[in-house]
């Protein structure tokens, strides 16, 4: 990548984190840093197998009640055809490590590697939470099923990896929002949103 392009992205996200700063920081849920957790969820995929790679990572949205994981890592294997695994980062800091035993070949991607996405976990809630949701996460029963999810946008090879911000509550499963964002630069790509309309 030129030093050209380097430069603008930089400048956009620069831009998407002073957009973020400008609004209210108190927001109504919070999520763990994916950047400072990934080591020790790389580091037990690799005990797995050594050329284990990032697929996808998903970031639970805490708000005041208590959650069975922070962080849900899948991790492939190029070497391995019937067997994947999940590294869940679990609220006490410690690490659990599930197998998932296919009966058909596993469905090998890109690799997300840490020179694909500039923003983390924090930075991404920020940009990709607009009013419209922070409404939605103060009135919601829970934050069970919304999440934040780093991944390929799409299953093209080479495609760009994006932060996927799913707001859904539980009882209500048809409504929600969901966010897709730039990991590098913050730039909204998408928002669908699927709220019922305010009373006059």
């Amino acid at each position: 990548m030129s030093r050209y392009a380097m430069t603008g992205i930089a400048v956009l996200l620069g831009l998407s984190l002073v957009a973020a700063c400008n609004r209210s920081t108190d927001l109504p849920v919070t999520v763990e840093s994916l950047e400072e957790r990934l080591p020790a969820l790389a580091e037990a995929g690799t005990a797995w197998r050594p050329d284990a790679y990032l697929a996808r990572a998903s970031v639970r949205l805490i708000d005041d009640g208590h959650a069975s994981y922070l962080i849900w890592a899948d991790f492939n294997s190029p070497t391995e055809e019937i067997e994947s695994i999940a590294i869940k980062l679990l609220p006490d800091g410690s690490v659990s490590v599930e197998p998932f035993v296919q009966t058909v070949p596993v469905v090998q991607v890109d690799p997300i590697t840490e020179d694909l996405w500039q923003l983390d976990s924090q930075e991404a809630l920020e940009i990709a939470l607009d009013d419209e949701g922070m409404r939605f996460l103060e009135g919601s029963s829970g934050t069970e099923c919304s999440s934040l999810v780093l991944e390929r946008q799409g299953s093209v090879p080479g495609a760009p990896v994006v932060w996927r911000l799913i707001l859904t509550d539980c009882e209500e499963p048809l409504i929600g929002q969901t966010t897709v964002i730039d990991a590098m630069t913050g730039e909204v790509i998408s928002r669908e949103s699927n709220f019922p309309a305010a009373a006059p």
